[in-house]
């Protein structure tokens, strides 16, 4: 478990928006998704991924990692 923030630590406002989308995400799939279908989800998944690796470029060097075929 991480540590809870020191005095110092000012979060990226972009964490913010991330999860708002990750939430609002979830909350149009509990309700049986959304009107923009199966492709609308996976582009909105996209534009999450892409929020998170400009957040953190050396977690989207690890992507080829993470879909590599088994």
């Amino acid at each position: 478990m991480c540590s809870a923030p020191g005095p110092q630590f000012t979060p990226d406002p972009r964490l913010a928006l991330i999860g708002v989308a990750i939430d609002k995400l979830a909350e149009e799939a509990r309700a049986g998704g959304s009107g923009d279908g199966a492709d609308g989800m996976a582009a909105r998944l996209a534009c999450i991924w892409a929020m998170m690796a400009d957040l953190d470029p050396a977690m989207a060097q690890r992507l080829p990692y993470y879909t590599a075929a088994d």
